[in-house]
């Protein structure tokens, strides 16, 4: 859904407009990314999810390089360290109309990296031990991007049984252009969700409530969910600040899809930032929650 309007039709149309403001407080809006089919993404600058990304000479590719974990039965075998995958990379002028928040910069790329092969963030306990995910801000001069290449991946994760499961081709996703939309969100019924604590739903509310967000952000679709912003569609477990902000979502795709890109066993991963860091946009404490279906 795309309006306010919208919404409060669903909210009335499933019986719950005696908790109208309530629920309309809780609305965000988010970008929805759609896989393009009109633009290859392949241009320099240009937003894309896969293959490779537009980086300068001062920017390397980021890589995961240690790990820490202490328990004896997770050892390195299971997830060796090595080049992060690219996932996505947003040209920020293309956003700029939706005029989401003023503190966002509305120029400059973005890029989304992650480990994201088996078990690389499982064992690892989520936590980012060794740069096991990256969120980088780009705000130079754009003429001095250029396709950076995979750097070598390290034997040892060439050779590992769990990479080689579902590895991209050349450690690369297949390429593909962004299409960008206005969504609004509501958050999801999961476990621990401040948003829906602070609702106090009674049962029958419950039941309305979980209608009324399958209508509007559901937690499914039959399209991949990729949202710049918004609420998450997160279905075990909320996971992040109570107030944080959601930077980005990135599903997982199947391989009949225009782009591969994608988390081990599937799953969707969301990139998080408490509001001290997004307003001075530290994108260094990035947080990432990453869940299976």
């Amino acid at each position: 859904m795309r309006t306010i309007e919208e919404v409060t039709k669903a909210i009335v149309d499933v019986g719950l407009e005696h908790r109208l403001n309530d629920i309309l407080a809780l609305v965000k809006p988010s970008i929805r990314l759609r896989y393009s089919t009109t633009n290859d993404g392949s241009a320099i600058g240009a937003s894309r999810f896969g293959g490779l990304p537009d980086l300068p000479d001062s920017i390397e590719w980021p890589t995961w390089t240690l790990y820490r974990n202490s328990q004896a039965d997770r050892t390195d075998k299971y997830a060796p360290p090595g080049p992060l995958y690219f996932l996505l990379q947003v040209n920020l002028a293309d956003i700029a109309e939706f005029d989401l928040d003023p503190m966002l910069p509305k120029s400059g790329m973005l890029y989304f990296f992650a480990a994201g092969w088996v078990n690389a963030i499982t064992y690892t306990g989520y936590e980012n031990e060794g740069d096991l995910w990256r969120l980088i801000y780009y705000d130079g001069d754009l003429s001095d991007l250029k396709h950076q290449a995979v750097p070598k991946l390290p034997i040892e994760l060439s050779n590992s049984e769990n990479y080689q499961m579902f590895a991209p081709t050349d450690h690369q996703f297949r390429t593909v252009g962004v299409e960008f939309d206005l969504e609004l969100t509501l958050p999801g019924l999961t476990l621990e969700n401040p948003f829906i604590d602070k609702l106090h739903l009674s049962e029958d509310e419950w039941d309305r409530y979980d209608s009324l967000v399958e209508g509007v952000s559901p937690l499914f679709s039959d399209a991949p969910i990729h949202r710049l912003f918004g609420h998450p569609q997160i279905g075990q477990g909320y996971f992040c600040y109570d107030d944080g902000v959601l930077v980005a979502q990135i599903d997982s795709s199947n391989y009949t899809e225009a782009s591969n890109v994608g988390w081990e066993f599937g799953g969707r991963g969301a990139y998080f930032l408490a509001p001290p860091d997004y307003e001075k946009w530290t994108l260094s404490a990035v947080e990432l929650y990453w869940e299976s279906y």
